[in-house]
Formats: C-alpha cells, sequence, structure tokens
C-alpha cells in the first residue's frame, strides 16, 4: 500500500500536467475546476506530490520495521 502511495505521488510530481487533464476533462462541475485550470494548480500538484511521496516511505517504513521486529 505504500509503495502504490509513493507511486501516486511520483505521478503528480512528473506529469502534473497530465493530471491536470484529466481532472478538469472528468470533473466540469466542480467548483475549483477554474482554479484547476491555472499554472498553480500544477505547483499545488507537485507540492502534494513530494508530501504523498514522504507518507508513501513513511508507511514503507514502518512496516517493514513492525515485519523486522516480529519475524
Amino acid at each position: 500500500m505504500g509503495l502504490a502511495i509513493a507511486a501516486l505521488g511520483v505521478g503528480c510530481i512528473l506529469r502534473p500536467t497530465a493530471i491536470q487533464g484529466y481532472v478538469v476533462r472528468t470533473q466540469p462541475n466542480n467548483p475549483f475546476v477554474g482554479w484547476m485550470q491555472r499554472p498553480s494548480y500544477r505547483a499545488y500538484l507537485r507540492f502534494m506530490g513530494l508530501v504523498i511521496v514522504t507518507f508513501g516511505a513513511l508507511v514503507v517504513m514502518l512496516v517493514a520495521g513492525i515485519l523486522q521486529r516480529c519475524c
């Protein structure tokens, strides 16, 4: 699960334009769609990607530590 979370974060960092296009296309009734079309949304995606990758790495390290202690 931690690796999947980290992969999502990497996608946000490396492909923010693709994610931005997908969100704008699939959620036309979203009240934030105007902001989502701006370049600042891509910067937000990159920042959130860093946060998500960090969280995913922490989850992986936590699970590895738990498995190391019990097995």
